[in-house]
Order: C-alpha cells, then structure tokens, then sequence
C-alpha cells in the first residue's frame, strides 16, 4: 500500500468495526483504489522515500522537463554533474514549491539522446495531500457497500439518526481527483 488512506480512516468514514476477518479484502481495495487514483490522475501522490535516477533527452533549449520530484539530489549532463543555484550551472523550477518539474539551465543544453540524468525522490509530494486521502477513503469505502449494501438511505430512532450517501460522496471523489489530474504533454 502507497498510503493514501487507512483502514482506520474508512472506519472513521464508516462510523464502523471492519471485522479482522474482512481486512484483508479491504487491504485488497486499498491497493485497487491506489492504482485508480495514480492512473487517473497520471501522478504519484507520496514520494519515493529513496531517490533514483531517470535519464531524460535535451533539445539544445534551457529548459528541461522532467516528473514531478520532492528532491533533486544531482543532475548530470552528458556524464558531468552540475551545480544547482545563482552563478552555477542551473535552477530547480517552480522556485518556492514542490513538486519540481523543470530544470532551467542558465547556459542552456546541448542536443544530447538520453544525456541528462536527474536523481530525485520522484512523486507529487511527501505526504499524500488531504483532499486526495480523503477521495481514496471515500472510493474504498464505496467497495465495501458494494460488497455489503447499505439499504439505510436516512434512518432516526429517537436522537439516533443515520445517513448514507456514498453516491453523491463518490461523485465528488472523483471531481477532487479531476482537479488533482496532471495533463499529458
């Protein structure tokens, strides 16, 4: 699991016990959920926790695009590794946010197939953002109606009352993750 909810957090959503007999199929829908959400949104929503290098072509420009990284730990063009910051070989763009998703060399990059190798903890962010959790708990939770329905619409027994609309919910899971979509180039 990626981590972008919790059994817990279903639970919660729920407002019930998930039998430890049952878990494992939940686990099960967690995963599924997970791979939804990163093929829908064409994103990684929580970091890689140890950086690895990805190769990338440069087109003689001064930008280079690459995935969305948390950490840039070293860039190298055409074997020869560069010095990220003012008077040195290149920036990390946006400036001031994550994820990062250029590279601006200050004196531009020669022509080169598969010359320039980035070393980054590659991913959206360091934790999955809020809004994401709380979609993939709601979708989870939506598989597990399904595999035990909940007839109740809304029900009041004294000061009790319950209300399920996993539907509507649903349907704004997915708005937030639309919102969360990165566009392909």
């Amino acid at each position: 699991m990626k981590g972008y909810t919790t059994i817990a957090k279903i639970e919660a959503y729920l407002t019930t016990e998930i039998e430890a007999a049952f878990q494992p199929n939940v686990t099960a829908f967690i995963e599924a959920v997970e791979d939804e959400i990163d093929r829908i949104t064409h994103r990684n929503f929580i970091a890689d926790a140890v950086a690895s290098a990805r190769t990338y072509d440069a087109d003689g420009g001064r930008e280079l695009f690459i995935d969305e990284a948390v950490d840039v730990s070293e860039v190298s063009v055409d074997d020869v590794v560069q010095a990220e910051g003012a008077d040195e070989d290149y920036d990390l763009m946006p400036a001031n946010t994550t994820p990062k998703r250029v590279i601006r060399f200050f004196g531009g990059l020669p022509r080169l197939y598969g010359g320039v190798e980035v070393t980054a903890k590659w991913g959206f962010s360091v934790a999955c953002p809020a809004a994401v959790s709380h979609a993939a708990t709601v979708l989870v939770a939506d598989k597990i109606s399904k595999a035990f329905p909940l007839d109740m619409q809304d029900e009041s027994i004294g000061r009790y009352s319950a209300s399920y609309r996993l539907p509507e919910d649903v349907k704004q899971a997915h708005e937030t993750l639309k919102a969360f979509t990165k566009p392909l180039l």
